[in-house]
């Protein structure tokens, strides 16, 4: 066990082995009086912005928010305002933003998932509708970590445990942060609400879709990389990376 005395008031104890041994730390502790604080203290931090900096360090996702992190101590000693719209980009580099896919059954969705997470993530057969529930992973678009669902396919169904997994799939499409909707040759695009999109083709290798932004071939991993790439500008553009002015990352 490491116990770090930060002040005459307060300490950091890091115990290991089981629940069991931390339980009885804590009935121990109890009986001690000592209490059980929920305030994180950074007793290394020379200012208020420092000590919000190491907070939002230890909690971030992506490693493209590592050096941004570091620079805002000093940027936030000038006089600069941050940019709103920028600031709500970046945290995305502390949270990982929601980003679906949005298709018809049977388009590949579930293929390309697994392609984008270099796992076996998603249900893959030839039988329309078998993702009958959201499937999600965490995946690192070139520095930028996001959920990413794979949806079942929206169509008309009677079966009660597929519409509540087209249930769950409303739900999602209205919290995501980008929308990537899906078609292949013999499928339409899925109406969608959102205002950030990427219309992707997918079996690209089969027949090109000439009305999509990006033609995909799961199977031959063609443009995979290229998605993700954008799904990352999209989300978390390079100007906003590359501006050096303070970085709102604390509101």
């Amino acid at each position: 066990m490491i116990c770090v005395r930060l002040s005459d008031s307060l300490a950091q104890i890091m115990p290991h082995g089981s629940m069991h041994i931390i339980r009885l730390l804590e009935a121990r502790f109890q009986q001690l009086g000592v209490e059980h604080s929920n305030q994180t203290t950074f007793p290394e931090a020379t200012s208020n912005v420092e000590a919000k900096m190491l907070l939002a360090l230890s909690k971030a996702a992506s490693p493209l928010a590592v050096d941004l992190l570091l620079k805002q101590p000093t940027l936030h000693e000038t006089n600069c305002k941050s940019n709103p719209k920028r600031d709500a980009a970046l945290n995305h580099l502390i949270v990982p933003p929601t980003v679906i896919m949005l298709g018809e059954s049977n388009t590949g969705k579930s293929t390309l998932m697994n392609a984008l997470t270099s796992e076996d993530t998603s249900i893959v057969h030839d039988m329309p509708g078998v993702t009958r529930d959201a499937v999600g992973a965490r995946v690192n678009c070139h520095g930028l970590v996001i959920d990413l669902y794979d949806l079942p396919g929206i169509r008309e169904s009677d079966d009660a445990i597929e519409q509540e997994a087209i249930a769950l799939s409303s739900r999602l499409i209205k919290q995501a942060s980008l929308v990537i909707q899906i078609r292949d040759a013999t499928s339409e695009w899925v109406d969608c609400h959102s205002t950030c999109i990427i219309k992707v083709g997918t079996k690209a290798d089969a027949d090109v879709i000439p009305d999509a932004e990006l033609q995909v071939s799961a199977h031959e991993n063609n443009n995979v990389q290229e998605l993700a790439s954008r799904i990352r500008q999209m989300l978390v553009p390079d100007e906003y990376l590359k501006e050096q002015s303070p970085w709102n990352f604390f509101a």
